[in-house]
C-alpha cells in the first residue's frame, strides 16, 4: 500500500513539474534576453469591428506608453469606424501619452481602415496599408431612425407625451421632426464632421483648402489614400517591422518581441460594457442596459 502511495505520489509531482517547467524556462529565457539586451519589445493593439467602445482600448494604450521596457506600438486596424466620440477619445489619448513618453506608433492596415478607424489612425506616426485596402471615409452622420407617426395612426393607436424641452423629442420615433429639430441635428453632424476634418489636416498635413477632395466622406483605396497624402506608405507587416526598427532606433540584429494587447471577451463586445464592470450586475440588468445604450447609440454621431 506504502509503496503505491510513493508511485502516486511522485507520479503527481512528474505533473506538477511538467506544468511548471515549460512556464519557468520562458521566463529565464526572457529575462536573459532581457538582462543581456537581445530583445526589444513592441506592444500591438488590434482595433477589429467596430469601435463603439473606448475603454479596453485605453487602458492598453496607458499600458503600453507607461511600460519602459516597451519600445513602439503597432495598431493594427480592420475596422470600419463607429461611434465618433470613441474614435476621438482614443486619437486623443494616443496623442496625450505621446507626449509624456515619447515612442513611436504605427498604424497597419490589410483591408478596411474608415472613419472613426481612420481617425484613430492619424495620432500614429506612420500609417501602413496595403494598396487595395479601404481607407478615409472621412464624415459624420447622425441615424435619425425610423418616424412611425403616420403608421401608428392608421391603426388607431394615440401617442401621448408630456414634454419639456423644446428639442426633447427630437429623436422620437412617433413625433414629426420639426425645420428646428433639423437644423439642430445637421449643427451636430456638421460639428462633428470640422472636428474630424481639422484633426486630420492637421495630423497628415494637409490642406483644408483642398478638404473637397479628401474630406468628402469618400473612401478610397489604399493607392488612392497614398496619393492624397492620407497614408504614408503601401506595404504589408514588412514594411512595419522595418519602420519600428528605423524610428524606436531597434538594431536589425535585435529580435522584437510582440506584445499583445488582451482584447475585449466576446461578451463583453456584445454588452458594451467596461471590463472592471462586467462582474457588477446580473445578465439581465446589462442586457437591459445594452438594449438601452445600442437605442441611444443610434442618434449619436457616427463616423462609418
Amino acid at each position: 500500500m506504502a509503496k503505491i502511495t510513493n508511485i502516486l505520489g511522485s507520479l503527481f509531482l512528474l505533473l506538477i513539474l511538467v506544468h511548471l517547467i515549460p512556464p519557468m524556462i520562458h521566463m529565464g529565457k526572457n529575462y536573459y534576453d532581457e538582462a543581456f539586451n537581445l530583445k526589444s519589445k513592441v506592444g500591438v493593439i488590434n482595433l477589429q469591428g467596430e469601435i463603439n467602445n473606448a475603454g479596453s482600448y485605453i487602458k492598453n494604450i496607458k499600458s503600453f506608453f507607461e511600460n519602459d521596457s516597451i519600445k513602439a506600438i503597432l495598431l493594427r486596424i480592420e475596422s470600419p469606424g463607429g461611434n465618433a466620440g470613441s474614435g476621438q477619445v482614443i486619437f486623443n489619448e494616443i496623442l496625450a501619452y505621446k507626449k509624456e513618453y515619447p515612442k513611436p506608433v504605427v498604424t497597419l492596415v490589410y483591408d478596411v481602415c474608415a472613419s472613426n478607424a481612420y481617425y484613430i489612425a492619424c495620432a500614429s506616426d506612420h500609417i501602413i496599408t496595403s494598396p487595395l485596402a479601404l481607407v478615409g471615409s472621412i464624415g459624420s452622420y447622425l441615424l435619425v431612425g425610423l418616424k412611425l407617426k403616420e403608421l401608428i395612426e392608421k391603426y388607431g393607436v394615440r401617442y401621448e407625451v408630456i414634454q419639456s424641452g423644446k428639442y426633447k423629442m427630437a429623436l422620437n420615433r412617433f413625433t414629426d421632426t420639426t425645420p428646428e429639430v433639423n437644423a439642430m441635428l445637421q449643427s451636430i453632424s456638421d460639428d462633428a464632421y470640422n472636428q474630424f476634418k481639422k484633426d486630420v489636416a492637421v495630423r497628415r498635413k494637409l490642406s483644408l483648402n483642398d478638404a473637397d477632395k479628401w474630406a468628402n466622406g469618400k473612401i478610397f483605396t489604399g493607392r488612392q489614400a497614398f496619393e492624397l497624402g492620407l497614408v504614408d506608405e503601401l506595404g504589408s507587416e514588412y514594411n512595419a517591422i522595418k519602420k519600428i526598427r528605423e524610428l524606436a532606433l531597434i538594431e536589425k540584429d535585435k529580435k522584437i518581441d510582440w506584445v499583445k494587447a488582451p482584447g475585449p471577451s466576446i461578451f463583453e463586445r456584445f454588452m458594451g460594457a467596461e471590463d472592471e464592470g462586467v462582474s457588477s450586475k446580473s445578465f439581465m440588468e446589462l442586457f437591459i442596459d445594452t438594449v438601452a445604450t445600442k437605442i441611444t447609440c443610434l442618434a449619436a454621431p457616427k463616423m462609418q
